[in-house]
């Protein structure tokens, strides 16, 4: 192992001379500078604000790899996964907060997030959707206020979160709704990622709503 999210052991990334390196312009950020100033081949992109920018950036890796073809062929599909998935989530939609939690660092989702997006394919309503602003620091008397339907977590494996606990702790667990849902790095259940599988965890979301609402897909 040379590294890991935010921290690499610059030498042991030249020692298996990467054609490579992908990073996010968000944390990543200051990582991928030191690899392009230490003359490795670094790639920032863009955090995608919307799904839109998903597949942006599936284009932008394809022409990295001289594949562009078969990326827009798969931006392609998803687009039109995207505009299948908007069709079906009509009528009355569960209002959702989503807490991510990255390490000890919990935030929640404006409207400039993908994970806004995903919400609202899945046939949810983001109750911060009225925000510019994208990934928000807790405020946890006004989301409870608020009171959501669904209380949507993502919990990292190194630092796996206690819903239920949660929820006690906030008094939320008395209150009628806050179901919880709880997404993890699983392929299909992961809301931060913002590859190809944004459309499958799009669909596990879906199921996870309806189910709670007793509908069927």
């Amino acid at each position: 192992m040379v590294g890991d999210y935010v921290h690499a052991d610059i030498e042991a990334l030249r020692a298996l001379e990467p054609d490579l390196l992908l990073f996010t312009s968000g944390v990543q950020l200051p990582l991928a500078r030191r690899c392009a100033a230490a003359g490795l081949p670094a790639y920032a992109f863009p955090v995608p604000a919307s799904r839109f920018g998903i597949l942006e950036n599936i284009v932008t890796v394809g022409a990295l790899l001289g594949e562009v073809g078969a990326a827009r062929s798969l931006a392609g599909q998803m687009e039109a996964q995207f505009a299948r998935m908007a069709g079906r989530a009509g009528g009355a939609r569960p209002r959702v907060y989503a807490e991510l939690w990255f390490g000890r660092h919990p935030r929640t989702t404006g409207a400039r997030t993908h994970i806004h997006d995903l919400i609202e394919l899945a046939g949810g309503e983001n109750i911060w959707g009225a925000s510019p602003q994208g990934y928000l620091p807790l405020d946890l008397p006004a989301a409870g206020a608020a009171r959501p339907d669904v209380v949507l977590f993502f919990s990292e494996p190194e630092f796996p979160i206690d819903d239920q606990r949660l929820l006690a702790v906030r008094g939320w667990d008395a209150l009628p709704g806050f179901r919880p849902v709880v997404s993890t790095v699983a392929r299909g259940r992961n809301l931060i990622h913002d590859g190809p599988s944004y459309a499958e965890t799009a669909r596990w979301l879906a199921g996870e709503l309806a189910a709670g609402a007793g509908l069927d897909l």
